[in-house]
This record gives C-alpha cells, structure tokens and sequence, in this order.
C-alpha cells in the first residue's frame, strides 16, 4: 500500500520542525521514496546533503542504458531527477509517465525506431527499466539531431520542432540562448539539468568539469542537419 503509506508520510510532516523534516527525508531516502526525501530535505533546509537531494536511483537502468546510447551517465541522470525526482508512478497533466516523463506516443515512436518486438502499454512507462531504456533512446535522437546538450536539453522539455525556431541561423552565445528563451519552464529546465549533470559527476565520483564545457557555441542549423554528431 505504497499510495497509502506515501499520503501517511505527507500527513505526518506537515507542522514538524526541522530536524524532524530531516530524519524523515533520510527515512524516505532509505525506502528509496526520493520525491519525497528531496522534498523534505528542502522544507528541512538540509540544502548541503548532496546525497539526498541528489540521489543516484535507478542507477543499474540509467549506466546501461547510457552506455548503450553512448551518452553521459550524469546527463540522463540530471534529466530524471528534474522530470519526476526518480519517482515511477508520477503522471503529468499532458500524459507524460515515468520516470523519465515519456508521452506514450513519443514512447511508442521511439519503440519502433528500436524495433521492439512489444510496444509498451501506456501504464508499462512506470516500469523504470521500461522508461528509462526509452527515455535515453529518445534522448540519443535528440543529441544526434541538435549536436549540443543544451539543445537537446531543451528539446527533451519542449520538443525538438519549438528547439529548431528559437534557434538563430548563426552561431549565438549559449548562455545568451539559454537565458532568452521564451518558456520560463524551459528556460529553468535546461539550467537545472546542465546544473545538476555536474552535481552528479561528483556523486559519481568522476572528474567534475567546468559549466562552461557545455556551453559552446550553438551550431548552425544546416550544421545540425548535416553532421548528426555532438
């Protein structure tokens, strides 16, 4: 009865202080409810556990399936968390399921292009290995087809069709793009993702970059078209 147990949870921390909001996040995070474990932590103030807030979930899924996309483990990793904070069960008001938050026609689309002998079912997309093998397959269209990571960033929120009109037909700052697109809600989602991409290079372990690594200029759009590669 995990719904149950979940409303329980939110029941029980409303009024706590916060060293109690604390060693409830910690309990969440254990249970590996980790919507609820960020969301505790913040509401605690508990800001510097990076553990927590930045927890390494479905990591089995996440490692296999980016390497067989060859694509950066922390990168798929940071869109998960800022798509549904790893939670499976979550579904959005447009329909989009999982963790990663995959519409299930754009599920069913990256499926085929994978030649999978079963199409998954709309509710199959809150089976994590289900979702994220689709998720990083989707994802692995979008870096070859805009050959940066924050385009294909962007067009994981916003679809690539919106990408392709805000991009200008000559080369741009990266930062100027970012910060003048015009969804807020992507806007917010391409900083958080780059943001978090290097926080998980960290809790991975690995040589963490600079920011600045992903913000190379933004390619011509005939360039993107023609090349495929990031």
């Amino acid at each position: 009865q995990v719904t149950r147990a979940r409303h329980e949870l939110a029941a029980i921390s409303r009024n706590q202080t916060k060293p109690n909001l604390i060693a409830l996040g910690a309990l969440a995070h254990e249970l590996g409810w980790h919507h609820e474990a960020v969301r505790l932590a913040v509401e605690g103030g508990h800001l510097d556990d990076l553990e927590l807030r930045f927890p390494l979930a479905h990591s089995e899924f996440v490692a296999s399936n980016a390497e067989q996309h060859d694509l950066d483990a922390n990168w798929v990793f940071a869109l998960a968390r800022n798509e549904s904070l790893f939670a499976p069960s979550v579904k959005s008001g447009a329909g989009a399921r999982g963790v990663m938050q995959l519409i299930p026609s754009t599920a069913r689309r990256t499926a085929r292009a994978l030649g999978m002998s079963r199409i998954p079912s709309a509710e199959a997309l809150h089976d994590p290995d289900i979702n994220i093998a689709l998720g990083t397959a989707h994802l692995a269209e979008l870096k070859a087809r805009f050959c940066h990571r924050a385009l294909a960033t962007a067009a994981y929120n916003a679809g690539p069709l919106r990408v392709v009109r805000w991009t200008a037909e000559t080369d741009i700052d990266t930062l100027v793009w970012i910060e003048t697109l015009p969804y807020d809600e992507t806007r917010n989602y391409v900083q958080k993702v780059l943001f978090a991409s290097i926080v998980f290079q960290w809790r991975n372990e690995q040589p963490v970059e600079r920011l600045i690594h992903y913000l190379k200029p933004l390619p011509r759009q005939e360039r993107v078209a023609e090349t495929g590669r990031l």
